[in-house]
């Protein structure tokens, strides 16, 4: 048991590591509710400033963000109703993501949400669908021609694949191509997106086994601003896709059942229907292989190959059936995105002027974006976590956080997904999650309560001052 001295020499410590973290979110909350010191800003990219009144932007979110608040209370006083509280978290995310939208507009108003929806130059999903409806055209012949058309759709699409195009037609055919159409879209996004809370939650179960670190880590997820203020853009559903994907890998590895490596391959041919994005993810899965080689001796590399083989050979049979049916050809079409994307940047650099890219540089400005998306204070704990860590020999929890870290920081540190990491990144928000989880896990319940409403505030007010999604036409 510890004694009395070490017990105030812990409270201590965790209290000065909650100052720490307040006193980075009043930095960050002044800065931008001021608009200094260019936190909006570096040297590839600036998120615009802009300013919305703070009597139509803070109550909006005080009000929505109740239910968050309550479900933290209900966590507290009986953890087994983890559901009920994640259900509620998961509310009031769904809430608040509309509720910024709606502040957006002056007078606020639930058509901005439409407005982007059918932006050709922020989304251009639903615009590129009305014109392929308009055209009526089958979509057998639109996956058969997908790679030639690509050049004549608008700006995001062209430099990915069919499915969200699909997707869009899909919602078309039900509520037209006007603004009931563009309202549905944005509104199934939103529900996709907030499922992502619970998402998050089973991920860092699974490869933690904490519950608390679990629902701590979805609950910061719940109030980050790169997924509340980037709706309705389709980047905000992805973590559900990260989570499938590697919560079923490691199934195959743990179970060693045949079952879950062939949804494995399943999921992974679908995913590649939707986006590239999670192609990056193989740095998680070869690393949790790995430890998972390390830690179970029935583990074997024969069954880790095993399992590779069952899940690639489900993937290569996949894209056969649909080319064979349909005559769509993913390759053509993966060459056509990486020559829209070239398109893209040349147009960018030569034209209006940008930037040009450049390691070592952007591992810098990457990661900074990528915190900004998640309000600052993700990495002040991060950092509170892996200063601990280190002080301690490495358990299986510490090598899985690790693996996690390690995914966001080598995309870094490789320039492959460079620019808007605020965005783009937020796929990889379930690994960051992991270790923030597990440090909030160790704190007092009211001292999680204090980062939540301070990572509230830092939301709000990057809605109030800070533009991320542009609703123009």
């Amino acid at each position: 048991m510890m004694t009395q001295d070490a017990t105030n020499k812990k409270t201590r410590a965790n209290s000065l590591r909650v100052i720490f973290v307040l006193a980075v979110a009043a930095c960050f909350l002044v800065a931008v509710h001021k608009h200094l010191f260019n936190v909006n800003s570096h040297y590839y990219y600036t998120w615009k400033w802009q300013w919305i009144a703070s009597k139509t932007v803070y109550p909006v979110f005080f009000v929505l963000a109740i239910p968050f608040f309550v479900a933290q209370i209900v966590y507290l006083r009986r953890r087994a109703r983890v559901w009920i509280a994640l259900m509620a978290v998961t509310l009031s995310t769904f809430g608040l993501m509309i509720g910024g939208a709606v502040v957006q507009k002056d007078p606020p108003s639930f058509s901005r949400i439409s407005e982007v929806v059918q932006s050709r130059f922020s989304t251009g999903y639903f615009v590129t669908a009305a014109m392929l409806v308009r055209k009526e055209m089958p979509v057998r012949e639109l996956l058969r021609r997908y790679p030639t058309l690509m050049d004549h759709f608008y700006l995001h699409p062209r430099q990915k694949p069919p499915g969200l195009v699909l997707f869009e037609m899909g919602i078309i055919r039900l509520f037209g191509s006007g603004n009931a159409g563009a309202m549905a879209s944005g509104w199934l996004i939103a529900a996709l997106a907030c499922l992502g809370v619970v998402s998050t939650y089973l991920f860092i179960a699974c490869f933690t086994g904490s519950r608390d670190a679990a629902f701590a880590g979805a609950s910061y997820f719940a109030l980050c601003p790169s997924l509340l203020l980037f709706f309705p853009d389709f980047d905000i559903c992805y973590p559900n896709l990260t989570v499938l994907l590697t919560v079923l890998w490691a199934l195959s590895l743990k179970t060693n059942q045949t079952r879950y490596s062939v949804a494995f391959g399943i999921a992974y041919a679908i995913t590649g229907m939707i986006t590239y994005l999670p192609g990056v993810l193989p740095i998680f899965l070869v690393g949790f292989a790995w430890l998972q080689h390390q830690s179970d001796p029935q583990c074997r590399w024969s069954r880790i190959a095993w399992h590779i083989a069952i899940a690639a050979g489900v993937f290569a049979a996949f894209y056969f059936v649909l080319w064979a049916t349909t005559g769509f050809n993913p390759i053509s079409t993966l060459r056509e995105s990486a020559t829209q994307v070239n398109i893209l940047w040349d147009k960018l650099i030569n034209i209006y002027q940008y930037p040009r890219h450049s390691l070592p540089w952007t591992f810098f400005t990457d990661l900074y974006d990528f915190a900004l998306g998640s309000a600052w204070i993700s990495f002040a704990l991060l950092g509170l976590y892996l200063q601990s860590a280190v002080k301690t020999a490495l358990t299986p929890v510490t090598r899985i956080a690790l693996v996690s870290v390690s995914q966001f920081v080598l995309i870094a540190a490789i320039g492959l997904l460079q620019t808007e990491t605020a965005r783009i990144w937020i796929f990889m928000y379930p690994m960051l999650m992991l270790p923030i989880g597990l440090e909030l896990a160790k704190w007092r319940p009211w001292q999680r309560i204090a980062v939540y409403a301070a990572l509230l505030l830092l939301t709000a007010a990057m809605c109030q001052s800070m533009q991320f999604i542009d609703g123009a036409m």
